[in-house]
Order: C-alpha cells, then sequence, then structure tokens
C-alpha cells in the first residue's frame, strides 16, 4: 500500500487544508468566554483570538486534534464551524460571520467576489431613475414606487447634470412592473427615465471593450488604407447625406421608367408622333417645319413645292 500527500490542485481544495476560520459580527457585549463555548461544539479549540471595533467583536478560531495525530480533525471541524455557525443571528440585525482564514491580500478579493455576486443577484431588482425635479426627496421617490411592491432601499444622489435615484425592490418582478408603468411618465414636465441597474464594474469593462474595439479598427484603417463601412455613420450628417443620395437615384429611375414607357407607347401607335398638348398655342397653331437646305445649295422644286403633280396622259386615261 503506498499513500501520497494530498496536493490541492485549486482554492475549494486548498481549503480543506484550513483549520482557522475566521469570525466577525460579535456583538461587543458577548464575553469572549461565550464565544469560545460556541465554537467548542465543533471540536477542540488549539487558540482563540479574539479583537473589537466600532461594529464588533471579530478574531480567528483555530481547531486542532489535541493528540496531534489526526491531520484532518482541525480542517474537518473548521468546515462544520463554517457550515453550523454562519449566518446565525446575533440580535440587533447582526448575524455571525465564520469563513475560512485567509491573508488580507485574498480576503479583500474574496469580499469583492461577495459584493458582486450580491449585486448580480440583486441586479433585475434595481432600478436607475433619472430625470425627475431636483427637488423631490427621498420620500417622494418612496411614495411614487412603493406602490409596485416592497423596497428594500432608496439611495437618492446629486449629480452635476440633475439628481438620479436607485430603486431596489425585493423582488424582480416588482421592479419589472415598476418600470413598465412609470418609465417616460410625465411629472412635472418632465418625462421619468428607468432602466435596471447595471453593476458598475461591468459596466467599466463593456466601455472599455467598446474602445478598444474602436481603436482596433482605426488601426486597421491605418494600416491597410481601406474604408471601413462604420465610418460612415461615424461621420456627422453622413445619415442625412446617404439618404439624399437614395432619394435622387430613386427619382432618376422614376423617370427613366417614364421615358421607357413612353418611347413603348410610341413603337405602339407605328411610330406616330404623339400631340403636344403642352404647347400653350394649341394644336390649331401648329406649324409645319419648313424644310431646310443644305448649305447654299437650292432646293430641288419637288422638294420645295411638295410632291409633283400627276401627267396629264395619266389624267386622261380610260
Amino acid at each position: 500500500m503506498t499513500a501520497i500527500k494530498f496536493e490541492a490542485k485549486d482554492r475549494r481544495s486548498f481549503r480543506k487544508l484550513i483549520n482557522n476560520v475566521y469570525v466577525k459580527n460579535i456583538p461587543l457585549n458577548l464575553e469572549d468566554s461565550k464565544v469560545k463555548e460556541m465554537f467548542e461544539a465543533y471540536g477542540a479549540i488549539k487558540s482563540c483570538v479574539l479583537m473589537s471595533n466600532d461594529i464588533g467583536k471579530y478574531g480567528f478560531v483555530c481547531f486542532d486534534d489535541p493528540k496531534g495525530a489526526n491531520k484532518e480533525y482541525g480542517p474537518e471541524c473548521a468546515q462544520k464551524a463554517i457550515e453550523g455557525l454562519n449566518g446565525k443571528d446575533m440580535g440587533n440585525e447582526m448575524k455571525l460571520y465564520v469563513r475560512h482564514a485567509m491573508k488580507k491580500d485574498d480576503r479583500n478579493k474574496e469580499k469583492i467576489r461577495e459584493t458582486l455576486r450580491y449585486k448580480q443577484s440583486k441586479k433585475r431588482c434595481n432600478l436607475y431613475v433619472k430625470n425627475f425635479p431636483n427637488s423631490w426627496p427621498k420620500e417622494q421617490l418612496e411614495n411614487i414606487f412603493k406602490q409596485f411592491g416592497e423596497i428594500e432601499n432608496i439611495k437618492l444622489e446629486k449629480g452635476k447634470n440633475g439628481s438620479f435615484a436607485f430603486v431596489c425592490f425585493k423582488q424582480p418582478d416588482q421592479a419589472a412592473h415598476a418600470k413598465a408603468t412609470l418609465n417616460n411618465y410625465n411629472y412635472e414636465g418632465k418625462s421619468l427615465m428607468i432602466n435596471h441597474y447595471e453593476i458598475k464594474e461591468l459596466r467599466d469593462i463593456q466601455i472599455h471593450d467598446a474602445i478598444d474595439k474602436a481603436d482596433f479598427e482605426k488601426y486597421q484603417q491605418q494600416k491597410t488604407g481601406k474604408f471601413h463601412q462604420n465610418d460612415w455613420t461615424n461621420q456627422p450628417h453622413m445619415t442625412q447625406i446617404l439618404q439624399q443620395l437614395l432619394d435622387i437615384m430613386q427619382q432618376n429611375q422614376q423617370m427613366s421608367n417614364h421615358f421607357n414607357q413612353d418611347r413603348n407607347m410610341m413603337r405602339g401607335q407605328g411610330g406616330r408622333r404623339p400631340q403636344n398638348y403642352n404647347n400653350p398655342r394649341g394644336p390649331q397653331n401648329y406649324q409645319q417645319p419648313k424644310p431646310q437646305q443644305m448649305g447654299n445649295m437650292p432646293m430641288p422644286p419637288q422638294m420645295a413645292t411638295g410632291m409633283p403633280k400627276p401627267q396629264a396622259q395619266f389624267m386622261n386615261m380610260p
């Protein structure tokens, strides 16, 4: 039988080796001995270090096998304490926070990830509201939005271009109903603008991606010397110019079709020229064009006077 040392492949597996837990949100009036008794229910404690700040007490609890024989004893006890005590109600709206102990940098990264997960879970419940009167207080917004459901919180901000607010509902369907009903609703001459809240970190990533894409397209254009289709839409008034060009092309096409119809009609009438009814002199004033002369040469008599008259012998034939 061969024993192989366990090596963690990822962070989740690495935490199985940690026998130290970090705890916070402990009431200040709770004695240290009571905190230790609370954790001793999950295993033997090697050390318990507690500190305090303005919010409450916090510290570290380390589990270990008293005999020192079982290396897995401490991590198993730590995992049981996390599952049993994390989120426990400590009174005064405080809930116990118990996690594996980590370095400060790793703990800050974990905090950021948890914040992003919370914001992502509330994404469809949170509404971004703007374009309302600057004189509105927080209570005015609450009176308008509370008719659509229970509101968790409202955050009112003052910006350079006016006031804006974040309204967070308990349920996403309540937020969707409020958005569908109140968006573009007129209050005191202003139309409300309501959208679902986008996480700032993700919004910044999308903005940077769009900038990088535009810079790459500009680089390609400078390198190849080609004109991209997006450059048309980026030019000022280019849309109006393109629309005018399309209108001119349509007019030319219509004139060409009308000309072809007239030519086909003339062919169908045996080549006869239609009367010019647009002549202001009228058809009765129409004058037959005079025969033209070629250079200085006189015109033959038959061409000047018309067709020759019939001979006498042809007139006297029976």
